[in-house]
C-alpha cells in the first residue's frame, strides 16, 4: 500500500469506532512497509482521535504501541510521544480512562518508564508511588492548559494512589484556597504536605497563605 493510503487509513481510524488494537496493527503495518512515515502516521492518527474528542483512546494507542508491545520506533521519538499521553489525558477530563489506561501501565510495569524517558519525577518528595507521579503530572499538563477544575480530579487520582503524595495534596489544596472552595479539604492538604516536606519552599508558600485565609 502506498504511503498516503496508508496516512488516509490511519485517520480515518481514528475518527471512527475502531479498537485500539485495530489501530495500533494498521500503524504497524504501515512502519513495516514504509519507516520513514512512522512519526507522520502516529501523529496523523493521534491527531484525529484527538479531533474526535477520543483523547483516552489517543493515548491508549501511544501505549500499545511504545509500552506494551515490542514496535520499531526510534528511541528518540519516544519523548515526544510519551508527554503527548500526560497533554491528551489532561485534555480528556476523564479520570476514570486515565486510571484504566495508568493500571495498565503498572501492571506491565512500564510506569516509570515513561517518566523516566520524560524526566517528570516530582522533587523533594521522599519515596513516590509511580503511579500517583503519574497522575500528578497528567494533573499539571490539565491545570495549564485545561484550567484548575480541571486538574482536580486528576490530583485526587493521584492521591488516591498514595495518601499522602506531597505536591498532589499541596497544588490541590492551594488550588482549593485560591477558588475560595472546599476550605476544610485545603488545610488538610496542606498540613499534610506540609507535615511530609517542611522545607520545601512551595509548601511553606500554601502554607502561609492558608494562614492568612
Amino acid at each position: 500500500m502506498a504511503p498516503g493510503l496508508h496516512g488516509r487509513r490511519g485517520a480515518l481510524l481514528g475518527r471512527t469506532g475502531a479498537t485500539t488494537d485495530t489501530r495500533a496493527d494498521a500503524v504497524r503495518t504501515a512502519v513495516a512497509q514504509h519507516p520513514s512515515i512512522s512519526a507522520e502516521l502516529l501523529a496523523s492518527t493521534i491527531g484525529a482521535l484527538n479531533g474526535a474528542r477520543r483523547e483516552i483512546d489517543a493515548a491508549t494507542l501511544i501505549a500499545d504501541l511504545f509500552l506494551l508491545s515490542e514496535p520499531p520506533y526510534p528511541e528518540s521519538l519516544r519523548p515526544d510521544f510519551f508527554r503527548a499521553i500526560f497533554s491528551l489525558i489532561a485534555a480528556s477530563g476523564d479520570p476514570e480512562g486515565a486510571r484504566i489506561l495508568l493500571d495498565r501501565l503498572h501492571a506491565a510495569d512500564r510506569v516509570s518508564t515513561v517518566l523516566d524517558v520524560v524526566n517528570f519525577r516530582p522533587e523533594g518528595a521522599g519515596q513516590t508511588d509511580p503511579r500517583a507521579d503519574f497522575a500528578y503530572n497528567a494533573a499539571i499538563f490539565a491545570n495549564a492548559t485545561e484550567g484548575d477544575q480541571a486538574a482536580e480530579p486528576l490530583f485526587r487520582l493521584a492521591l488516591a494512589y498514595q495518601a499522602d503524595h506531597v505536591w498532589s495534596a499541596n497544588d490541590l489544596g492551594y488550588s482549593l484556597l485560591e477558588r475560595g472552595e472546599k476550605l476544610e479539604d485545603a488545610e488538610r492538604l496542606i498540613t499534610l504536605a506540609a507535615g511530609n516536606a517542611p522545607d520545601q519552599h512551595n509548601i511553606i508558600d500554601s502554607l502561609g497563605w492558608l494562614r492568612y485565609h
